[in-house]
């Protein structure tokens, strides 16, 4: 059946409108394979918010979602791309104007029903707090940026996987697979200070790929 995995997460801290990070790891080739990027970063001017493009592994990724903080410049993005080869690859991704840092959390999934996000939502609100649908044997991925770097946050409805200080924001994320069908399924963080947050959902496979094994002749008589 469909499954996510966490591979990595990469960052850097150079003011930039174009980020390049190379030999991320994309986890084992598979020809269903889609890799999604879970992408948090902060702005350096008003104007600079927004992906015009973005690469994964040379192949080019669709923006899931995408929200501005515009407050404080802290914002949060989701994009995913269907990636068959390379158990390392080049992520490439640029903004409409310099950010002052970015970081990207790398996820590998096999077995997507379709790579359009059953369901979308976002926040600016500080806690972050939203709902999102969720199908069968749903798939949910997310990310936040808080102005505060040295506050840990607290998430709701979502398995945290990673929350690190990167310069003067927090950025936190997670992930969890398998789900329930669900209407308005509550999800946040509780971070600090002005932040944004996004939240996609996917439905994952439930069948299985036949790989047959040598002693099938055998088994089958």
């Amino acid at each position: 059946m469909g499954v996510a995995n966490l591979q990595t997460t990469v960052q850097s801290t150079t003011n930039n409108s174009t980020f390049t990070f190379t030999a991320a790891d994309l986890g084992a080739e598979h020809p269903d394979r889609y890799i999604i990027g879970a992408i948090t970063a902060s702005d350096t001017a008003a104007g600079n918010f927004g992906i015009t493009s973005a690469t994964i592994g040379g192949v080019a990724a669709n923006v899931a979602i995408q929200r501005e903080d515009t407050t404080d410049g802290r914002n949060s993005y989701i994009i995913i791309a269907k990636v068959p080869t390379g158990a390392t690859g080049t992520i490439v991704v640029t903004f409409t104007g310099d950010h002052e840092h970015c970081r990207v959390a790398v996820y590998r999934v096999i077995g997507l029903v379709s790579i359009t996000p059953h369901a979308t939502a976002s926040d600016i609100a500080d806690p972050i707090a939203t709902t999102i649908n969720v199908p069968h044997n749903g798939l949910l991925i997310c990310c936040a940026t808080m102005a505060t770097g040295g506050t840990a946050s607290t998430p709701t409805g979502i398995t945290e996987l990673y929350d690190l200080a990167v310069e003067s924001a927090r950025h936190t994320g997670g992930m969890d697979q398998n789900l329930a069908v669900a209407t308005g399924r509550s999800v946040g963080f509780n971070g600090a200070g002005a932040c944004s947050g996004v939240f996609a959902t996917w439905q994952l496979s439930m069948s299985l790929a036949f790989n047959p094994s040598p002693l099938q002749p055998f088994l089958a008589r």
